[in-house]
């Protein structure tokens, strides 16, 4: 990572990592800030998965609360769309406490991305405000999902899937196999 950050200007971060579910812990975001930090980079952080955490004895920790310092050179995206099942909105928000940051960004949105209607700005602003139980019902049946698609999964030969610890997605590991496409052999069946 460090040599391939001498010739970048940004880290494009997804936490938690989507598509494998993988939560990081405070020692690995500050690993990761400190890189950013020896080489100046921006931190683009998108958060959007962050409060689909499926085990219980883990939590989101955004990369930008580690310090002011990471904070100032981030740019953490959030949407309620994932957590709250609200895709089709088409809604989300950008955090930015650099002021220059902040507006460059301002800038850029203006010419490229338009503002969302009432709708999906009032459904992310229900979704943050009468967030508990939902979120907590959604996760455990997500885990459930889970457990199933794990244990399903790993009883096939040349199959394996990894622990999801946050989203709503898996990775199925087929390289066993040897096949060239494992996409197309599976939709054989």
């Amino acid at each position: 990572l460090d040599q391939k950050a001498r010739q970048a200007k940004s880290l494009i971060f997804c936490n938690p990592q989507n598509p494998t579910g993988r939560m990081y812990s405070r020692s690995e975001l500050l690993q990761l800030a400190d890189v950013a930090s020896r080489h100046d980079l921006t931190i683009i952080s998108d958060e959007i998965h962050w409060g689909l955490v499926l085990e219980p004895t883990l939590r989101h920790i955004p990369i930008a609360s580690l310090d002011t310092e990471i904070a100032r050179r981030t740019v953490t995206f959030i949407a309620a769309t994932k957590t709250y099942n609200m895709a089709g909105l088409n809604v989300g928000a950008a955090i930015i406490p650099h002021a220059g940051m902040r507006r460059q960004f301002a800038g850029a949105v203006d010419h490229t991305i338009g503002m969302p209607s009432a709708l999906p700005m009032a459904a992310s602003e229900a979704a943050y405000r009468d967030r508990s139980s939902w979120r907590i019902d959604l996760c455990e049946y997500l885990r459930g999902n889970r457990d199933m698609l794990e244990s399903a999964v790993n009883r096939i030969d040349g199959l394996r899937t990894t622990r999801v610890e946050g989203t709503h997605l898996a990775l199925i590991d087929a390289r066993v196999l040897g096949v060239a496409n494992p996409q197309e052999h599976f939709e054989r069946f």
